[in-house]
């Protein structure tokens, strides 16, 4: 099975707690989001199922200390990842 990301972005950056993250997909899809500490440290995950084009998902950062955080979005061993700054 081909993954197929188009582009991803996550705004505001830096962020006081929420993030939306902006994914546009060429296929019906489910993805992981798996968010990081600057130690690799894995801290929270969610599972999405995207649509074929835009989707918006929304995420909080609002139980994290201030700090620099990665959002990894994993779909079929392909992924990117999104470094966040938390306020």
């Amino acid at each position: 099975k081909t993954t197929y990301f188009g582009n991803i972005g996550a705004y505001p950056n830096p962020t006081d707690g929420p993030v939306v993250v902006d994914i546009d997909s060429n296929i019906k899809q489910e993805i992981v989001v798996e968010i990081y500490d600057v130690s690799g440290r894995l801290l929270q995950i969610d599972y999405f199922e995207l649509m074929a084009g835009a989707n918006r998902l929304n995420l909080s950062l609002n139980r994290f200390a201030a700090g620099t955080y990665y959002i990894t979005v994993v779909s079929d061993g392909a992924f990117e990842t999104i470094k966040m700054i938390k306020q």
